[in-house]
Parts: C-alpha cells; structure tokens; sequence
C-alpha cells in the first residue's frame, strides 16, 4: 500500500480544484492533475459525448486557447490539445516542463504553478463554455 506525504509548505489551494459542466450531451470537466507513476503535471480542459457535438465546443474552445497560446505558456508549461475519434475524450492541456512529481523539494512549486494554472483556466474557458450555446 502506498502512502502519501503530505506536501511540505505546499501552495494554499482554493478549495476548486476542478469545475464540470453539461453542454446538451457534451460533458466538459477543467482539471488539475498529477501522476507521479507516469511523471507528469497538468491542467486540462477535457471533453466528452457524441463526436458532432462535441468536436463543435472543442473547436471553439482550442481557437480560443490558440490566440491566447502565449498567455498560457509564459508562467512556464506546454499547451497540447487532442480532439478524440469516436467513444474517445478530447481535450486542451498545459503541461508542467521540467517538473518531476516525484521530486518532493519541487512540490511547493508544483502545487502553487497548478492552483495558479486551475485559477487561470478557469478564468478563459468557465464563460466560453457557460455561454456556448450548440445551436449556433
């Protein structure tokens, strides 16, 4: 059994770690993310449903993402995005460079980089997808 340790001077988090929402049959959840088995660190905005539908507010959302490419990269991190085939999830994600989740001392930093990643997200995508509206 594996044990966590608890970060040491780890970054306060809001207590909003993640937001989801329902556009028609699409479902969309904004993430903060960390896998320490396959060593990395990210925030995403990942989607699910019916390719049509789905691939509609995907597409919106990664233009948005693309003009604000910058904005996003310069407090460090990789912008990547995938829109899935049929029955797979598509998604907008920035990705930590340079961090190992396994490194202990570097936690702090990661914890802080992913509040303030979650924070920044949510601020561009949350009216996006709010307003999106299918039929358009």
């Amino acid at each position: 059994m594996s044990v966590l340790k608890k970060a040491p001077s780890a970054a306060k988090v809001d207590a909003q770690t993640f937001k989801s929402w329902k556009k028609g049959s699409v479902k969309v959840k904004c993430n903060a993310r960390i896998s320490r088995a396959d060593h990395w660190i990210h925030v995403d905005v990942t989607l699910w449903g019916p390719e049509p539908e789905r691939n509609n507010l995907y597409k919106v959302l990664k233009e948005h993402s693309l003009k604000r490419k910058k904005e996003f990269e310069e407090k460090g991190g990789v912008l990547k995005s995938n829109l899935g085939g049929n029955n797979e999830e598509s998604y907008i994600k920035l990705v930590m460079s340079n961090k190992d989740p396994n490194s202990e001392k570097d936690w702090p930093i990661q914890h802080k980089w992913l509040a303030d990643r979650i924070a920044h997200f949510l601020k561009v995508f949350d009216p996006l997808i709010e307003n999106y509206n299918s039929s358009i």
